[in-house]
Parts: C-alpha cells; sequence; structure tokens
C-alpha cells in the first residue's frame, strides 16, 4: 500500500491553541478529547510531528488513520514529512509534519542538530473526526509549551 500525503494547515486559534488542519477543507462531524504526544527540541520548538496511541483516545486509532493510507514503521521506511505510519501491535499512529521552507537553509548539521528530540509532552486535544472516524483536525492547547512563535517556528504553517 503506497502512503498518502495528508495536506498540512497549521492554524494558531488564540496565543495557546493550534489546530493542525489535516484534510484540505474537509469538515469534522465528530469530536473527540484524548492525549496527543508531541516532540520537543532543546530551543522548545515542535519536531517530527505527532503521535496517537490507542488507550489515550477514546476512538479507533485504525480508523483514525486509515484516510491517510499509512505504512508501518520500520528501519527501511523512512519518514517523509506529510504522511502517517501505524503499527497495529502498539496500537498507535505517527504524523509527520513538513518543516518550514527557511528549515532547507540551515545546514545539515544546524539541521540535525534542531531534529533533535529532548523531550515530549502529551496535551490534551480535541480531535476532529469525519463519518467513518477519519481524523480531520486535532486542536492542541500549548500554553504549556512556551510562546508559541516558537514553539511553531521550524514547521510549515
Amino acid at each position: 500500500m503506497s502512503r498518502t500525503q495528508f495536506s498540512q494547515r497549521l492554524i494558531l486559534e488564540g496565543p495557546d491553541l493550534v489546530r493542525v488542519h489535516l484534510r484540505g477543507d474537509l469538515d469534522a462531524v465528530e469530536q473527540k478529547q484524548g492525549e496527543v504526544i508531541l516532540d520537543i527540541n532543546r530551543s522548545g520548538n515542535w519536531v517530527r510531528g505527532f503521535e496517537i496511541v490507542g488507550g489515550f483516545v477514546p476512538f479507533s486509532i485504525s480508523k483514525a488513520v486509515s484516510p491517510f493510507n499509512p505504512v508501518r514503521p520500520n528501519a527501511e521506511n523512512v519518514a517523509l514529512a506529510g504522511t502517517a505510519t501505524y503499527d497495529p501491535e502498539a496500537d498507535a499512529a505517527f504524523f509527520y509534519l513538513e518543516y518550514a521552507p527557511d528549515f532547507g537553509q540551515l545546514t545539515p548539521q544546524e539541521q540535525a542538530y534542531m531534529k533533535v528530540v529532548s523531550h515530549s509532552v502529551s496535551p490534551t486535544a480535541l480531535f476532529g473526526l469525519d463519518d467513518s472516524g477519519g481524523v480531520v483536525w486535532i486542536k492542541i492547547p500549548i500554553a504549556d509549551a512556551g510562546p508559541a512563535n516558537q514553539f511553531l517556528r521550524l514547521l510549515r504553517k
């Protein structure tokens, strides 16, 4: 199965709330709360993407990620920005976000340094789902992550 790239759009809906819209202008028909895992580097920037783990959300991870044709994570898979992976044994999905265009202007050493995960946070987010249970968007509170401009600096809006 080939991967389907999602349409990433980050919208700051307030000083402490970001919406990650993944599926164009599609509207959600259902909303559910649950935890999402975000990776953060030493500079306080959000890196890589986000993870959703079964047991931390009140919906099916398999259904939530199915519109993106995820692949199983393994050593041969290269994490492609704009795509998702799903591990059925762990019941976990990871969405790889795209970096901002100016990230590509950094040297390879600077890019590698900025991508190093220092720690993760697990805020309670609001998930917008379609009528089949697929994720449309996620609203994530970021108050504890520091200033929004610093937190979102590396990612394509």
